[in-house]
């Protein structure tokens, strides 16, 4: 019953803080690895939830590319159609010996206009080509004024580039137990002032029976920032007579289906503005009984070397339970 009511307590006050707010769901996770919201919006028309700047910016970049090409393509067919419609007799200087050669010599006319180049060997007469043709040059010049200014804002974008482990693990930690996960630098940015918040999701039985989901936020953390960033970083929750998951053993952890959301920020001097990156862990991604392998070393030459094929690997730790005192594993 006191753990029931420590529960209930800190859910009261962190969901009030946390934008998630309860829900009944157990199987699915709220958040994807990658830090993008696990929610489907509906209710309302497509086109009122679509962002075209917003998908351009965040596609991947073999999306990006396909909707340039298609855009291009289709640009390119709809003026064609437009030539054939208003007559191809009036471009003169095609050179061809069938039908087939003929669309094309439209076709690559209507290119070279969209994109300005204009090599001059093919060349509309007549008020009604000539205007089909500066149309299509006004739209080429805008439409790639556009896709440049695209280009550059992915370009751009600040991003932190960050690598984070697989697994979140349960180990042992200052003769009580852990919570863990770490992430790395993967370029060499100069990374500053980095700090991170943990919100703690688990599903909570209250004393009817009923299963919500409630979260605590900010999770505390042994450190939760740090000056420079060069290298990796363990971040470590302390299972204390504070924290929600205090008592449990595997079954109540397992029974709880926790899920980390992690946000981290900082400043890096590359792009001289703020970054940050969002990460999530669920049931299925945190090993009970882990510890990390050490990715600290020294190069050939004495320097400090930070081996990012390690950042996944742990060694088994087996422990019996989550608790605030001394961890049996490690009583004397």
């Amino acid at each position: 019953m006191a753990k029931q009511n420590r529960f209930k307590r800190f859910g009261q006050q962190a969901s009030q803080e946390v934008g998630f707010g309860n829900t009944s769901s157990v199987n699915q996770r709220l958040m994807n690895p990658d830090g993008s919201y696990n929610y489907v919006r509906v209710g309302l028309p497509w086109y009122e939830t679509f962002n075209i700047f917003h998908f351009f910016i965040t596609a991947p970049l073999s999306h990006f590319i396909l909707v340039v090409m298609l855009w291009y393509t289709t640009m390119n067919l709809v003026f064609t159609g437009l030539y054939y419609l208003t007559g191809v007799q009036h471009l003169t200087g095609m050179v061809y010996e069938n039908e087939f050669d003929r669309f094309f010599e439209v076709y690559f006319f209507s290119a070279q206009t969209l994109t300005t180049v204009g090599y001059g060997r093919i060349n509309p007469m007549g008020i009604t080509s000539s205007s089909i043709a500066s149309l299509e040059a006004l739209v080429g010049l805008l439409s790639f004024a556009v896709f440049t200014g695209l280009v550059y804002a992915r370009f751009a974008k600040p991003k932190a580039s960050l690598m984070f482990s697989k697994n979140a693990v349960v180990a042992p930690f200052n003769d009580i137990t852990g919570l863990m996960f770490r992430f790395a630098n993967k370029t060499k940015s100069n990374l500053m002032n980095m700090k991170v918040q943990v919100t703690l999701s688990i599903l909570v039985t209250d004393e009817n029976g009923v299963q919500t989901r409630k979260f605590f936020t900010p999770l505390s953390l042994e450190r939760d920032s740090i000056v420079f960033f060069p290298s990796s970083w363990t971040i470590v929750h302390p299972v204390n007579a504070d924290s929600p998951l205090y008592g449990m053993n595997w079954q109540d952890f397992k029974q709880a289906q926790p899920e980390l959301l992690i946000l981290t920020t900082g400043f890096d001097d590359t792009f001289d503005d703020n970054v940050h990156e969002r990460h999530a862990y669920n049931i299925s991604d945190m090993v009970w009984g882990a510890k990390f392998v050490k990715v600290f070393g020294t190069d050939d030459n004495g320097r400090p070397q930070v081996d990012l094929s390690k950042l996944d690997t742990f060694d088994e730790m087996p422990i019996e339970h989550l608790i605030g005192g001394q961890n049996p594993q490690l009583a004397t």
